[in-house]
């Protein structure tokens, strides 16, 4: 399986083995990231390309094959949509938000006792600390897509969940793989079962 991770070295690192496998003209089937490649991300998982898959072992899956032009060259792209996938991912987001919302909601309070003196001496805090210490409340994936903050003068923190934002990323992101392959003339479901058995 070829799969980049955060790291940018390791993307350099993909992107150098992509560029040897066609050198040697070897094929592959390898899983990207999504941030990469929005075209195909962004597409929603209602979209009428989406087909199910008919095999048992591929129950429940939904996917859309296209081609597409990834690392100087034009390759095969598969698209999957998986329930189980989207429902392991959406309950991590959603344990995320509460954990971000309260952890926001706790550096307000603390804000509010510094301005009052409520702990003891008053003591002020600048926007720029603020604003780092928001940053690591919303340091998991996604949050900063789908909670807001606004920071006042005093400073004064304000924080909202954008719905807006969150219904996008269920109805897009999540669930979803994209598998690139130099294997055009397998089918649909042969690629995804390639993909599923590294």
């Amino acid at each position: 399986m070829l799969c980049p991770n955060k790291k940018s070295k390791n993307i350099v690192d993909f992107k150098e083995n992509i560029r040897l496998l066609d050198e040697l003209k070897l094929n592959f089937i390898g899983s990207v990231k999504l941030d990469e490649h929005r075209d195909l991300s962004s597409i929603p998982t209602d979209d009428s390309r989406f087909v199910p898959c008919m095999r048992p072992q591929l129950e429940g899956l939904k996917a859309f094959r296209t081609e597409k032009v990834a690392y100087g060259k034009k390759r095969t792209a598969v698209v999957v949509f998986n329930p189980k996938l989207f429902e392991a991912q959406r309950k991590t987001l959603d344990r995320d938000i509460g954990k971000a919302s309260g952890a926001l909601s706790d550096l307000s309070r603390r804000i509010g006792e510094r301005k009052t003196g409520t702990t003891g001496k008053r003591r002020g805090m600048s926007e720029e600390a603020l604003r780092k210490m928001c940053d690591k409340c919303l340091s998991r994936q996604f949050m900063k897509q789908v909670i807001t903050i606004r920071i006042g003068a005093g400073p004064k923190l304000e924080y909202h969940l954008d719905t807006g934002r969150l219904q996008t990323l269920s109805d897009t992101l999540l669930g979803k793989k994209i598998i690139l392959t130099t294997r055009d003339g397998w089918s649909t479901e042969d690629i995804i079962e390639g993909h599923l058995k590294k």
